[in-house]
């Protein structure tokens, strides 16, 4: 009982951190995204210390729910993950994202898969790990999130198809990297020889199918 009363005192500590990070990241002048990164920084090196020092005595509960919680990391890809994209989409315009649909898409899948090989294959030869392993932390680093870009895009009046670019490909990209990473793992866990042209049919049908699958789900329900 008492572990599920900090738990949920973390959560809520948590929850009140970000909603007031915003108006002081607008007081500061920094984007969002940067303040909640550094305060998220310090409240893992703070939790740390705590554990490992003389201080987890007294707080060592407390420190260990910051420093290692208790949540799955199937629990990021499909409540937290979604509620990302779902923040990041609803303020798109879609109409004019559609007229760009064909850079998005480069940006989005064709950018992060190359990202992924650059990235694999330069490790590949240092590391001593399998060209499968590279390319697994290759697609783990492949996606990057442009909030705090787009906040300085908007500071200093970009133009609005550079700013519409680089949301839509922040809202696609995320697939992309998911798709490869769950495609590799499977490889890794199954211990079999990768196949490139399974991988590839894999890729395309999730990503392309998942894609098919929100739009008529969102169509039907709008009507």
């Amino acid at each position: 009982m008492l572990d599920i009363v900090l738990l949920l005192a973390v959560l809520a500590t948590l929850l009140v951190v970000v909603a007031v990070s915003q108006p002081v990241a607008v007081r500061l002048k920094v984007a969002p995204v940067v303040l909640l990164a550094v305060i998220g920084v310090a409240i893992g090196a703070v939790s740390l210390v705590l554990v490992h020092t003389p201080l987890s005595a007294r707080y060592g509960d407390l420190a260990g729910l910051f420093a290692d919680l208790p949540v799955g990391a199937e629990t990021f890809i499909y409540v937290f993950l979604p509620l990302l994209v779902f923040e990041g989409a609803i303020t798109v315009d879609v109409r004019r994202m559609l007229e760009d649909a064909a850079p998005i898409l480069m940006l989005a899948v064709v950018a992060t898969v190359v990202c992924t090989a650059v990235v694999g294959f330069a490790l590949w030869p240092i590391a001593g790990l399998p060209l499968v392993v590279c390319l697994l932390l290759g697609a783990v680093v492949a996606t990057t999130d442009p909030a705090a870009v787009i906040a300085v895009f908007r500071d200093v009046g970009a133009p609005a198809r550079l700013t519409r670019l680089v949301e839509g490909e922040a809202l696609l990209n995320d697939a992309a990297a998911i798709v490869m990473f769950t495609v590799l793992l499977g490889v890794i866990v199954s211990g079999q020889q990768p196949n490139l042209i399974v991988g590839e049919e894999q890729f395309l049908v999730s990503f392309f199918g998942g894609a098919a699958l929100g739009f008529f789900a969102g169509r039907a329900l709008l009507q």
